[in-house]
C-alpha cells in the first residue's frame, strides 16, 4: 500500500526544474516533522554530503535547509575554502511534508552539487562549524562551572565517544578559542545587557520579577543608593515557617562583586539544624536606613513577621536597623565576635604591650562575666573587674572600653540577656558558614564580578540547593536534628523515684531534686518556665520542668487555669501598656511584649511554644475593650512584589546635549526614543564602578597558609623517604625462585640520617 501511495503522489508532481535536484519520497512512521528531518540531515552527513544547518520555513509544511557554506563573502575576504565558511555554496536539502489518504509523508529535495568548497576535502575542515551536540555539550559543562581546561579534556572525551580522531577537523575538536568564543556566545545569551547595570535592571523586571521584594536602582546623579531584597516564594514559607523564634543576620564582601556591594544574608536554622538563607540583600552603600528599608520590606512581603531574637555581630548599623524595624525584637551578639574585638582592641594598647598578661586576664574577666545569670550579679562582677584591672594596669584606659562598650550592653551577650529560647546559638557561626559554602561550594573559589551573575547564582543554584535539601528531608532521607527526649529524661527521674520528692510551695511553684547532686534542689516556676538549673538559665526546656509538668498532670494541677487567674490579676491591676499592636505586660519583675497580630510573645514561656500569661492578659483585653479594629486578619494579606518606582523622566531631563533640540517645535516624543535615552541616561548615571579585578577569592585569614606550609614540612620529615639512600637488604635470586637475605644493616643510624625533634619543633611554631 505504501508503494501505490508514493506512486501516486510521485505522479502528481511535476518534474524538477533544475536537473541536479534529485527527489525521493518517504513515509513517516510515527515520527514527528523534527525528528524526521533530523535524522535525515545526519544520514546526508554520514554520507559526505554535506553538513546542512541554516533551515528556512519556506510555508507551513516546507522547510529549506542550506549548506553551512551557503553565506556570501563580504568585505577583503576572497571566499577562500579554507579561511572562511563564506563560500556561496548553492546546495540544499528540503523537506515537504504531505498528508493524504491517511498516510503521512514527506518530499525531499536534494540538490548536493557543492560550489566554492569540497565537504570531503580534509584541508577545507579547520574551519567547519562546531557539531551542535558539542556545543550543546559544551554549554552544560560552562553552567556547571567548569574552567576552559576542564572543558577541553571532556571535549576530547566526547570526541572520542564519537570515533573521530582527525584533530584539523574543527566539526569533532576544538581549540581553546573556540571554548572562549562559545563562553562569551553563552555569556551574551545570560547576560540581557553587556552593562551590567542595565542588564540588572531589564533582569529584575522580567525574569526574577516573582523573586525581587524591593529594588531601587543606583543613580550617581540623585545620590541613590542600590537596593535589591531577593527572597524567592520558598523562602518566604522558609522565613514563615522558622523565622518566628530567631533569624540570623550577617554580611560579606570579598569576592561576592567586583564593586565592592554589600551582600547581606538573612539565616534561619531549620528543623534539621542546618542554616537556611531565605532573604538576600544586595547594597551599594551601608547605613541603618538603607538596612532598615530591605528589613522593612521583608516584613512587609512575609506580613505578619516579628522574630523573637536576632543574631548579629558587632555592627551598629545592623543594631539600629534591627532595632527600628522590630523594636520588641531581642537583640543577641555573637559571643566570637565580641571577644575578637576585645582582643583586637587589646592587641593596639600599649599596655598590653608592656604586660603580656593583661591581656590574658581581660579575655578571663570577659568569660566570668557572660556566665552570669541575673543583672544584679553581672553588676557586682562588673565592679570587681574594674577595680582589679585598674590595679594591674595602673589606667583607667582600658575598664573605661569595656564600660562604654560592652557593660553598658550586657544583655546583648551575657548570659542573664539570653533567658529566652535561642536555638542554643552563642555564635554566628551559621551566617558564617554558609558564606563559606557561597564562595567555596557555589563560587568554586572564583570572586564573583558582576551582580546579575549573582542574581542567577541565588536562583539557580543556592535557592535550588537548600529547597532539595528540605524536600529530601519531608521525602525521609535526612533525619532531624537530634534534640534530647524529654520523656526518657522524665522517665529515668521518675525510675530514681525523684518525683515522689516533688515539693508544692504555692500556684506553679514547685521544688525539683536533683539527680546528680544529693539534697540539692531546684526551683521551678511552670507559669513563667523558669528552673535554676544551668541548662535552662541558657533558655532551653530543662528536665527539672519537664518532670514538674508531668507531676502536675498525674495530680490534676492545672497549669493553664493558674496563668489565666493571675492575667485576670494583672489586667485589673493594670499591670500592662497597650497602644493597639503591641502589649507589653509586667509580672514577677519580668515583662513581655505580646504582637497582636502574630500573637507571639517575646517572653520564655511563649518561646518554649507555652500559652503565656501575657497571651492571656491579650485575650482578656480583646474580649474586654473589642479592639477587632485593631487587629488585623491574616487573609487577604498579598505578598506581591513591592518594586521602587522611579519617577519617569522626560528626554529633556535626561539628555542635556539635546536641550536646544528638545525646546524646538521639531520636538517630538516617542517610545522608542524615550527607551534609547533612558538606557543612555542609565549608562551615565547609573554605572556600577569596580574595585577589585581579583579573580580568585582571597582567604579571611592569612594565618591559614602558615599552618599548612608548617604542617608539610612535618610531614615532610616524618615520611620514611630519605635523601640519602642508606643501605638495604642485599638478596640473592635462587633457582627455586626464593629470595634469600644476606645481609642487612639498620635503617637509621646515627649521623646525618637521625631525624631531629628540635627541627619539628621549630617547624611546628611557625
Amino acid at each position: 500500500m505504501e508503494a501505490h501511495w508514493i506512486a501516486a503522489i510521485e505522479s502528481s508532481l511535476r518534474k524538477e526544474a533544475d536537473p541536479k535536484v534529485k527527489r525521493s519520497i518517504q513515509v513517516l512512521s510515527g515520527q514527528s516533522q523534527d525528528a524526521f528531518m533530523s535524522s535525515h540531515l545526519h544520514y546526508l552527513e554520514e554520507c559526505g554530503l554535506g553538513n546542512f544547518v541554516a533551515m528556512k520555513k519556506r510555508h507551513a509544511n516546507h522547510f529549506q535547509w542550506r549548506c553551512e557554506r551557503a553565506s556570501h563573502c563580504k568585505g577583503k575576504s576572497t571566499g577562500d575554502p579554507q579561511k572562511t565558511r563564506a563560500n556561496s555554496c548553492g546546495a540544499y536539502v528540503s523537506f515537504t511534508f504531505v498528508n493524504k489518504n491517511c498516510y503521512d509523508g514527506c518530499i525531499i529535495r536534494l540538490m548536493s552539487d557543492h560550489s566554492g568548497h569540497d565537504p570531503n576535502s580534509p584541508l577545507e575542515s579547520t574551519v567547519n562549524r562546531i557539531h551542535p551536540g558539542l556545543t550543546d555539550y559544551i554549554y552544560t559543562l560552562i553552567q556547571q562551572g567548569h574552567t576552559n581546561a576542564e572543558i577541553l579534556l571532556c571535549c576530547k572525551d566526547w570526541s572520542d565517544t564519537q570515533s573521530q580522531s582527525y584533530l584539523k577537523d574543527r566539526r569533532y575538536h576544538v581549540a581553546p578559542d573556540d571554548i572562549n568564543f562559545i563562553r562569551k556566545s553563552y555569556n551574551a545569551h545570560t547576560h540581557m545587557d553587556l552593562n551590567d547595570c542595565v542588564s540588572v535592571d531589564r533582569l529584575i523586571k522580567s525574569k526574577f520579577k516573582d523573586d525581587i521584594i524591593y529594588y531601587q536602582p543606583l543613580s550617581h546623579s540623585e545620590k541613590q543608593a542600590l537596593i535589591i531584597v531577593f527572597s524567592t516564594p520558598w523562602q518566604r514559607d522558609q522565613l514563615k515557617n522558622y523565622g518566628s523564634d530567631m533569624i540570623y543576620l550577617d554580611a560579606t564582601y570579598k569576592g561576592i562583586t567586583q564593586y565592592g556591594f554589600a551582600f547581606y544574608a538573612v539565616i534561619i536554622k531549620s528543623s534539621q539544624g542546618r542554616g537556611v538563607p531565605v532573604a538576600f540583600f544586595i547594597l551599594s552603600e551601608e547605613s541603618t536606613e538603607n538596612l532598615s528599608i530591605c528589613l522593612q520590606k521583608l516584613q512587609e512581603c512575609v506580613n505578619p513577621f516579628q522574630p523573637r531574637c536576632v543574631m548579629v555581630d558587632r555592627d551598629l548599623k545592623e543594631i539600629n536597623a534591627v532595632q527600628k524595624v522590630f523594636p520588641h525584637t531581642r537583640i543577641l551578639l555573637c559571643w566570637f565576635h565580641v571577644l575578637q574585638a576585645v582582643h583586637r582592641w587589646m592587641q593596639r594598647q600599649d599596655e598590653c604591650k608592656k604586660q603580656p598578661a593583661l591581656k590574658n586576664e581581660v579575655i578571663r574577666a570577659m568569660i566570668a562575666l557572660k556566665q552570669c545569670a541575673t543583672e544584679a550579679d553581672f553588676e557586682e562582677r562588673s565592679n570587681q573587674v574594674v577595680d582589679s584591672i585598674d590595679e594591674l594596669s595602673g589606667t583607667t584606659t582600658i575598664s573605661n572600653y569595656l564600660k562604654m562598650q560592652w557593660f553598658q550592653h550586657s544583655k546583648m551577650w551575657a548570659n542573664f540577656g539570653r533567658r529566652v529560647f535561642h536555638q542554643n546559638s552563642e555564635t554566628n557561626n551559621l551566617a558564617e558558614r554558609f558564606f563559606f559554602s557561597m564562595k567555596y561550594q557555589f563560587l568554586q573559589g572564583y570572586a564573583n564580578r558582576r551582580v546579575d551573575d549573582l542574581l542567577h547564582l541565588l536562583s539557580e543554584k543556592v535557592v535550588t540547593y537548600y529547597s532539595y535539601l528540605e524536600e529530601l528531608y519531608k521525602a525521609g532521607r535526612i533525619t532531624e536534628l537530634k534534640k534530647p527526649d524529654m520523656g526518657e529524661l522524665v522517665s529515668r527521674m521518675k525510675y530514681k523515684g525523684l518525683h515522689d520528692k516533688v515539693v508544692f510551695q504555692s500556684a506553679g511553684q514547685i521544688l525539683v531534686p536533683s539527680e546528680t547532686s544529693e539534697g540539692k534542689c531546684y526551683f521551678v516556676d511552670l507559669i513563667t518556665m523558669l528552673c535554676e538549673c544551668d541548662w535552662a538559665e541558657r533558655g532551653n526546656l530543662c528536665k527539672h520542668i519537664a518532670l514538674a509538668k508531668h507531676v502536675c498532670e498525674e495530680r490534676d494541677v492545672d497549669i493553664d487555669e493558674c496563668r489565666r487567674e493571675l492575667a485576670c490579676c494583672l489586667s485589673e491591676q493594670g499591670s500592662y501598656e497597650w497602644d493597639g499592636n503591641y502589649l507589653i505586660v509586667h509580672h514577677r519583675q519580668s515583662f513581655g511584649v505580646v504582637n497582636l497580630q502574630t500573637k507571639h510573645c517575646t517572653c520564655l514561656a511563649s518561646s518554649l511554644k507555652e500559652i503565656c500569661v501575657c497571651l492571656r492578659v491579650s485575650e482578656i483585653l480583646v474580649l474586654r475593650d473589642g479592639p477587632e479594629e485593631n487587629i488585623q486578619s491574616f487573609e487577604g494579606v498579598s505578598n506581591h512584589v513591592k518594586e521602587h518606582v522611579t519617577p519617569c523622566k522626560t528626554v529633556k531631563e535626561m539628555i542635556g546635549a539635546l536641550y536646544n533640540w528638545s525646546e524646538s517645535t521639531e520636538f517630538c516624543e516617542s517610545p522608542e526614543l524615550l527607551s534609547a535615552v533612558n538606557r543612555v541616561y542609565q549608562l551615565a548615571f547609573g554605572q556600577y564602578s569596580s574595585n577589585t579585578r581579583k579573580r580568585k577569592i582571597q582567604k579571611l585569614h592569612k594565618y591559614r597558609l602558615r599552618v599548612n606550609e608548617a604542617k608539610k614540612t612535618i610531614q615532610n620529615m616524618h615520611s620514611y623517604t630519605l635523601k640519602n639512600s642508606l643501605n638495604r637488604a642485599m638478596r640473592s635470586h635462587r633457582p627455586d625462585s626464593h629470595f634469600k637475605i644476606t645481609a642487612f644493616k639498620k635503617r637509621v643510624r646515627d649521623g646525618k640520617h637521625r631525624i631531629h625533634f628540635r627541627d619539628t619543633n621549630k617547624a611546628m611554631q611557625k
